[in-house]
């Protein structure tokens, strides 16, 4: 099982069914998509469950795989608009689409919710943004993983 711990919980068992890289990958149920094709395991899931939006991200997931990313678009809107556009699944959008090389793709859905990354995603987010060239990215980044340390305060003295 990947790490969970750099993507939050919170849409139930999310089938990424071939996620796995930089980022770590979330693991669903094995059984949703053994003996056959994954999409039309993903497809058979969507027509049962229609309101599940786990089921749209994952058919999303395959559809970045094939290279067929307005098709991965369309699929992780939906899941977004079944979510009520919480924060959790745009950020998972965000990590797949960022897993997948599409960092351009990848930033509005990442930027507005750095605040549900762990400090080991923002160290790797920051260094994908420094080595694509978006310094100012990184730094949005960086000053956010900063601000959740102890780092140093200053100490306010009186002049003599």
């Amino acid at each position: 099982m990947g790490k969970a711990s750099l993507i939050p919980g919170g849409l139930g068992a999310l089938v990424l069914v071939l996620l796995g890289g930089a980022f770590g990958a979330i693991e669903g149920p094995s059984s949703m998509v053994r003996g056959g094709d994954p999409e039309d395991s993903l497809q058979n899931l969507v027509q049962q469950e229609p309101e599940n939006p786990s089921h749209w991200v994952g058919l999303g997931q395959l559809a970045l795989k094939t290279n067929q990313d307005d098709l991965a678009k369309g699929y992780f809107d939906e899941a977004i608009k079944l979510s009520k556009s919480s924060a959790d699944p745009i950020l998972r959008i965000g990590l797949l689409w960022l897993e997948n090389g599409k960092l351009e793709t990848a930033l509005p859905y990442l930027m507005p919710n750095l605040s549900l990354m762990d400090a080991a995603g923002l160290t790797r987010l920051a260094k994908v943004l420094e080595d694509k060239k978006h310094p100012s990215a990184a730094i949005l980044v960086l000053r956010h993983h900063a601000s959740r340390g102890t780092g140093f305060v200053p100490e306010l003295r009186r002049a003599a």
